[in-house]
């Protein structure tokens, strides 16, 4: 039976002859925002078998994530649930099963290791910021608690406003909101892998800071990646959700604008960046 004459019923008969393989046909069933993934992930596969064509778990993994997400489109034009699954959710999974991709291609890549030529800017042209920022008020343990909240709560931040958008607005700006996003989000992807850098992670203390510790342990389980710090996710991704939360909800610019203004103070205070990380966006 043809899935695709079962998902599109209106595709003319000429482009139903070859089951969910028909590019015009596959092409009205992925979104911008799937082609956008699908970009990516083949050049993942193209920069890890350049760089070690015997890599066949990584490419393997690249190649399933791309099937997921050509599976969640399919059921998309299927159904209600699974449109909504595939409008909402599968921008959100392509994004975090990506990043988790990316520390296999950088491994695959083995691009020089970034750290000391960003700490050597810093140190040169950033020295009394870095130092104010990171010292901030004299680093009080509530202080550094709230950066470490505010640090996890990027994880949330997409998702919240991208939910009220799906919910409250055109299902045309929700799509536009989910590319940009993405977009947003793949960028720094380029640098995690051809210029890979830790973030200089050991220089501040989090002790007495429990909610910061425990928020420190909840980043290092789910981030598989730990040379993402060039340029920094954190901050291109939360200023963007930001001005497009405020675009749809101009009501909302206060407070979009002070929880994008904490993600991006908390990612220089608690260690995670260097400040040229910062101006690199």
């Amino acid at each position: 039976p043809s899935c695709i004459r079962a998902c599109v019923p209106d595709f003319p008969p000429a482009e139903r002859r070859t089951p969910c393989m028909n590019p015009r046909a596959m092409a009205r069933i992925l979104s911008p925002a799937d082609r956008l993934s699908m970009l990516v992930l083949a050049s993942f596969l193209a920069l890890t078998l350049a760089r070690d064509p015997r890599a066949f778990e990584t490419a393997g993994l690249i190649v399933a994530v791309g099937a997921l997400l050509v599976a969640i489109a399919l059921w998309g034009a299927r159904s209600p649930i699974g449109r909504t699954a595939h409008a909402f959710l599968s921008p959100y999974a392509s994004v975090a099963l990506l990043f988790e991709l990316s520390g296999r291609v950088v491994a695959a890549v083995a691009a020089p290791n970034w750290d000391a030529r960003l700490a050597a800017i810093d140190a040169r042209d950033f020295s009394r910021l870095a130092a104010a920022w990171r010292g901030a008020l004299g680093r009080p343990a509530w202080l550094t608690d709230a950066a470490g909240l505010a640090y996890v709560s990027f994880y949330a931040f997409p998702l919240a406003v991208g939910l009220g958008i799906f919910l409250h607005r055109a299902r045309r700006e929700f799509e536009d909101f989910a590319f940009v996003t993405m977009a947003a989000f793949f960028l720094p992807y380029a640098g995690y892998v051809l210029m890979p850098a830790s973030g200089p992670r050991d220089a501040v203390s989090l002790a007495g800071a429990h909610v910061a510790q425990t928020a420190h342990a909840f980043v290092s389980a789910v981030e598989l990646n730990g040379y993402d710090a060039f340029p920094s996710g954190h901050t291109a991704v939360a200023l963007v959700v930001a001005a497009l939360g405020a675009r749809a909800f101009p009501k909302w610019t206060p407070l979009l604008a002070l929880v994008a203004g904490s993600i991006v103070f908390s990612t220089v205070y608690l260690a995670y960046h260097y400040v040229v990380d910062r101006s690199e966006e």
